[in-house]
């Protein structure tokens, strides 16, 4: 018999590399960083970050690149909220009595 009865799809042994973009993920790191104590309004976009890195630090790579590497640290980094729900909860109000 087979192990799956729909094969498992393919899956990366270790994540890609970005032989362009990994020495300055740093900056970009700090630059969202520093982002985060800003009112949402000042704080930079993607395509604001690749014209800094671009024009202050010499990155030659493309803006796609790092339009998706400050999305995925953006969802990484994301604030999340747990709803605090109790399922079978008995409501003590007066009007249920």
């Amino acid at each position: 018999m087979l192990a799956f009865s729909v094969p498992p799809g393919y899956r990366r042994s270790r994540p890609p590399t970005r032989p362009k973009l990994d020495p300055f993920t740093g900056i970009i790191d700090a630059i969202l960083a520093a982002d985060e104590a800003r009112p949402k309004k000042q704080r930079h976009t993607a395509k604001r970050i690749f014209e800094r890195v671009r024009d202050e630090h010499g990155y030659a790579g493309g803006i796609t690149i790092v339009k998706d590497y400050v999305r995925a640290h953006r969802l990484r980094h994301r604030e999340v909220f747990v709803p605090l729900r109790q399922e079978g909860a008995v409501s003590t109000s007066a009007s249920c009595l």
